[in-house]
């Protein structure tokens, strides 16, 4: 039989298996309500660079928005480090909670991630620990086994380039 098709949606290479600290790429970022009946977002992660470029990861980040106040801290302390892995300073990320956004404007982001799986109730998940871009260069150097050397001046940031500004600019938020 021979055919065509219009259009290849981008393949996944499949699932993550194998621990460590990854650049990703925020494949889908979508609204969902657990089986507790909160909202959160659920995000794919897709591996942005290296052998394992493609490899997805799933997880989600809970809404700060249950009666219970202290598990709202605990989600919103979630979300800031989630929005600091993008590149966003603390204030940034702090003053784009405060306002509010929409969470489809997170899809094609990258984010820094450290991967490995958890045990609980008998089976595997995903965990997922976000980096700050500083500490994805740390780790990710160290994990190549790569020097790590201090810069000789306050030239600019190698990871600014890749993440489309530095952050200087507290009052500039991308999203």
């Amino acid at each position: 039989m021979k055919f065509k098709v219009s259009e290849v949606p981008e393949v996944s290479a499949g699932r993550c298996q194998a621990p460590g600290k990854y650049a990703v790429k925020i494949a889908s970022a979508q609204d969902a309500v657990s089986s507790n009946g909160n909202d959160m977002t659920k995000l794919v992660l897709s591996v942005a660079k290296g052998g394992r470029k493609g490899e997805v990861m799933y997880t989600q980040v809970m809404i700060p928005n249950t009666p219970d106040e202290d598990l709202n801290k605990i989600h919103a302390r979630t979300w800031a480090r989630f929005l600091m892995s993008t590149g966003l300073t603390s204030k940034q990320a702090t003053s784009l909670l405060m306002k509010g956004f929409d969470t489809d404007k997170l899809n094609g982001k990258t984010c820094f991630v450290e991967f490995s799986h958890q045990e609980r109730d008998g089976r595997m998940w995903d965990r997922i620990k976000w980096l700050t871009p500083a500490q994805a260069e740390v780790h990710m150097a160290v994990a190549v086994e790569a020097p790590v050397e201090e810069p000789e001046d306050d030239g600019p940031n190698p990871m600014d380039e890749f993440l489309g500004g530095d952050d200087d600019d507290d009052d500039i938020i991308p999203f």
